[in-house]
């Protein structure tokens, strides 16, 4: 919807709820940061300061067989 009325947004990773029977790893969980039109360098630079204050660490994928 931002995109369409001249806001600038962008997604973060926010990392994943609790596990569940039905999710063992749990489901990952993100959240969108709205800017005001033109404002995207300030959208931007609190995006950095958000991702440097959390935790939340991308998880290391898993190698196949076929991987090497």
């Amino acid at each position: 919807m931002a995109s369409i009325t001249g806001f600038c947004s962008l997604a973060l990773p926010g990392g994943f709820s609790k596990p569940t029977a039905e999710a063992p790893l749990g489901v990952p969980i993100g959240y969108e940061l709205l800017g005001r039109p033109d404002q995207e360098r300030l959208l931007l630079a609190l995006a950095e300061t958000v991702s440097d204050k959390t935790s939340f660490q991308a998880p290391l994928m898993a190698k196949g067989d076929n991987d090497e």
